[in-house]
């Protein structure tokens, strides 16, 4: 070992020396040295033109040494990945659920601008009629059916005027020019009326529109069972209110005689 620690030490002692044929210098030489001193023999300078093994170490060391200057430095590489698809990433199923985005977006954005753009239904106004839109709905009431007939209207006709000529009713409204009539229980009451007079049972009193002026509306009074009771006629002798009516017997209450007012005195 002595003898290779020599020779390392005298290669070692020139490493720029060129080699050539015949020659072990440098790195070469170092590796030769290991190389002969495996192979069980003794390295020298000498030996190596010789021929021997530690030639034949010397020409493995230097194409060593050429190899390894030639190739390049390995990096080490990461493993690969493994790449393989899911089902979510392979190409028809992603252009499907595309289209289904698509689809639900125009959807969405349909809705919200239907909802946008319908009017909101809107009531009356607070404290205003509703009428107008109930008008068409409302059903027109049935005619009303004309008034009953008085049943002595006809006869009343023919009864004597109380009165000479047509005096002004002022007592009924509206005013209008009217004649008097009275039934024959009546008359003569009613022709010598004073305060003190009463008219007896059966009696009835008309007073009517003057036949030339027209339409205008007529009042009676019935007395029976020592009670007046009072009949508004329509220009035809149609009933339009009968009975103990209180406007009548309010007014016919402050008469002179009998709840009986008789006609106009002469001025």
């Amino acid at each position: 070992m002595g003898g290779a620690a020599s020779a390392r030490d005298a290669g070692a002692s020139s490493p720029g020396d060129e080699s050539g044929p015949g020659t072990c210098t440098g790195s070469a030489a170092l590796d030769a040295v290991w190389i002969t001193a495996a192979l069980g023999g003794a390295w020298s300078a000498s030996s190596v033109a010789g021929g021997g093994a530690a030639g034949a170490a010397c020409v493995t060391a230097q194409a060593l040494n050429g190899a390894l200057a030639k190739s390049p430095k390995s990096v080490p590489q990461p493993p690969a990945l493994n790449r393989t698809r899911s089902w979510y990433h392979a190409r028809p199923v992603r252009a499907h659920l595309a289209d289904f985005r698509v689809n639900f977006g125009c959807c969405v954005a349909c809705a919200a601008c239907l909802t946008a753009c319908t009017p909101a239904e809107r009531g009356p106004f607070a404290g205003a009629s509703d009428s107008s839109q109930t008008a068409s709905r409302v059903v027109p009431a049935a005619a009303a059916p004309p008034p009953t007939p008085w049943a002595p209207y006809a006869e009343a006709q023919t009864w004597p005027l109380a009165n000479g000529t047509p005096f002004t009713s002022r007592g009924h409204q509206p005013e209008q020019q009217v004649d008097v009539r009275a039934n024959e229980v009546a008359r003569q009451s009613y022709a010598a009326l004073v305060t003190d007079s009463v008219f007896p049972e059966g009696s009835v009193l008309l007073e009517q529109a003057h036949s030339a002026s027209g339409g205008g509306l007529g009042y009676a009074m019935r007395k029976s069972s020592g009670r007046w009771s009072f009949i508004q006629l329509d220009a035809r002798g149609g009933v339009l209110a009968s009975g103990a009516l209180a406007l009548c017997a309010g007014c016919h209450a402050q008469a002179p005689a009998d709840h009986v007012f008789g006609l106009p005195r002469a001025s």
